[in-house]
């Protein structure tokens, strides 16, 4: 059966057989084995692609939650020798791995040397279960009643432009000037080319702009490049911008208006919530993103 679930989550009998350090004919032979005991076929497969059946897809389901009771079982046994052990599966943006994980993901590491981290970067939503994470860092909650969501607190979002723009175009009084410039932004923030603005001390004078993007990209990283090279103004969180600030290459502009507040939190599955690995990263990633989050 884990050797089934193996064979699923690393994409084909080869790799599986490289994960369980076994032969991939073993592995072949075992899942032929337990389609036999049932009398069905769990996976498709052919010289170049495996698919899960109807079937296969049920079947895995379990298999997952079997699966993750064993983990539990062994960290269980680890929480009491005080060890960690095995690895922890991370998913998160690109620019939150980058401007808040990345300057103390080392040192979590060498404070906790039993475990290993496995980071992987999306800018696409996915089934934590389904895709076997131990944890998500994401925007916003998920509606998802299989999942703990701990809040790492509040991203403010402000509009940023460099200097030499300013310099070059149309002046910024009002935030209607906005519809007359270039405007870098988000893919998930326009809604029908309507962007929703709030008075900065208050979230219930709201004013909707209709604007034409210069710019529409789904990672944060390469919306603040494009306004530091001038492109045209941007809509960031403001811990993305902190050294641009300091040194002068992005400037705040229009100070009383910004996009409302964004909440952060990192998601995991209930029944991982007594895990070590996964506590020990929450204690951590609770004190690094308050520190960077509210400076």
């Amino acid at each position: 059966m884990l050797v089934f679930l193996a064979v699923i989550d690393s994409g084909s009998f080869t790799a599986a057989a490289e994960k369980l350090d076994i032969p991939k004919a073993n592995v072949s032979r075992k899942v032929s084995k337990l389609e036999d005991s049932f009398d069905v076929t769990l996976l498709e497969r052919s010289t170049r692609s495996q698919r899960l059946t109807e079937v296969g897809y049920q079947y895995v389901d379990h298999c997952r939650k079997i699966q993750q009771e064993i983990d539990i079982a062994n960290f269980s046994i680890s929480e009491m020798k005080n060890e960690f052990g095995e690895q922890l599966r991370i998913g998160t943006s690109i620019s939150i791995a980058n401007e808040i994980l990345r300057p103390s993901l080392s040192q979590f590491l060498m404070y906790y040397p039993d475990i290993d981290v496995d980071l992987r970067l999306l800018n696409q939503r996915i089934d934590l279960i389904e895709c076997g994470y131990d944890l998500l860092i994401h925007v916003g909650k998920l509606d998802d009643s299989r999942l703990v969501a701990k809040s790492l607190g509040c991203a403010k979002r402000y509009i940023y432009a460099s200097p030499s723009y300013l310099k070059h175009n149309a002046p910024l009084k009002d935030l209607d000037d906005l519809t007359e410039h270039n405007i870098l932004l988000m893919s998930h923030l326009a809604h029908r080319n309507q962007v929703d603005f709030y008075k900065q001390n208050s979230n219930k004078t709201k004013l909707t702009l209709t604007i034409k993007p210069k710019l529409l990209v789904d990672e944060f990283s390469i919306v603040k490049q494009a306004a530091i090279d001038s492109l045209g103004i941007a809509i960031l969180p403001s811990y993305m911008c902190k050294e641009e600030a300091k040194e002068g290459s992005l400037v705040r502009v229009l100070n009383d208006w910004k996009m409302s507040d964004i909440d952060i939190y990192a998601l995991f599955p209930k029944h991982r919530n007594k895990l070590p690995k996964l506590n020990a990263f929450l204690e951590h990633a609770s004190k690094i993103f308050k520190e960077v989050l509210e400076q």
